[in-house]
C-alpha cells in the first residue's frame, strides 16, 4: 500500500486502492529496514514474548543495547536470550 499511495498522482480512486490492497494483504509483513533497530527488535521480541508487557521489552531493548555489538550479533540470533525483560537490576 505504500508503494500505491507513494505513486499515487491525483488520478486513482478508492476503488483502485480497495483493489491493491486486496492484491497485497496476504503477503505478510515486510522487513523493516536497518535504520530501524528498535522497529525490528520490537517485532521480534513479541514474537518470542506474545505476552510481554511494555515494560518487559523496554528492560530488553536496553540489555540489548547495552550489549556490544560484536557481542550481540544479529536481532534474531541475540534477543531470545535476552528477550524475556528479565533483568532486574535495570
Amino acid at each position: 500500500m505504500r508503494d500505491f499511495f507513494a505513486a499515487a498522482d491525483g488520478t486513482t480512486t478508492l476503488g483502485d486502492a480497495e483493489r491493491v490492497w486486496h492484491e497485497t494483504r496476504d503477503r505478510g509483513p515486510d522487513e523493516i529496514g536497518g535504520q530501524f533497530e528498535l522497529n525490528r527488535f520490537t517485532r521480534h521480541w513479541h514474537e518470542q514474548n506474545p505476552g510481554g508487557s511494555r515494560e518487559q521489552l523496554m528492560r530488553a531493548w536496553a540489555a540489548y543495547r547495552d550489549t556490544p555489538m560484536d557481542v550481540r550479533g544479529k536481532i534474531s540470533a541475540t534477543v531470545t536470550s535476552s528477550v524475556r525483560g528479565d533483568h532486574a537490576d535495570r
